[in-house]
């Protein structure tokens, strides 16, 4: 029986912080997805993704779950596309937490069932978003910025308004949104 805590967010929200203390705080396991994006400073193949080509997702295609496919600005200006995904080898037996966007989300409550998964929205302000994507060295690309901001906005549309997520504010600081994610597991019993 699998439990999948997804985690749901804008570019910049906090997702990656607040997953990895939530795994800390825990010990829930955290579902790797495939990408075939370059590696950020600081990321370890096999343990922030799984890094692979874009033939490996052509080739492995009836293995995932869900496909995802961002056409994006490179650094030099050219446009590429990075591809996640995540198969069912990417979850263990039991809990889960895991990153996704929001048909990512969509595809696993179709895998998995919808009491399976369980959503939370991290929320914060524009500001505090750009914030947090220079902070982490993105910002120099800005023709990427922008086109993840707008992306963002038309890709989240329809996800918010349906109100079917626990919305967690992740505008004051992550203890406060990872206090109130694991109020919420508690009250469900999954922690």
């Amino acid at each position: 029986m699998y439990k999948i805590i997804c985690l749901i967010g804008k570019s910049g929200s906090g997702k990656d912080t607040i997953i990895q203390k939530l795994r800390a705080d825990l010990k829930i396991p955290i579902a790797i997805s495939f990408t075939s994006r370059p590696m950020r400073s600081g990321e370890i193949q096999d343990l922030t993704y799984h890094f692979v080509s874009d033939s490996y997702f052509e080739d492995n295609k009836e293995k995932f779950i869900e496909q995802r496919l961002y056409k994006v600005i490179n650094q030099d200006g050219t446009k590429g596309i990075w591809r996640y995904g995540l198969t069912e080898e990417s979850f263990e037996e039991g809990t889960n937490l895991v990153i996704v966007d929001v048909n990512g989300y969509k595809a696993l409550r179709k895998y998995f069932g919808r009491d399976n998964v369980l959503p939370f929205f991290i929320h914060c302000s524009d500001t505090t978003r750009l914030n947090r994507i220079l902070l982490r060295g993105d910002g120099s690309n800005k023709l990427e910025v922008m086109r993840r901001f707008e992306a963002d906005e038309r890709d989240f549309k329809e996800f918010i308004e349906s109100r079917n997520y626990y919305k967690i504010c992740n505008e004051y600081g992550i203890d406060l949104a990872v206090e109130e994610i694991e109020m919420e597991l508690k009250r469900r019993g999954l922690i």
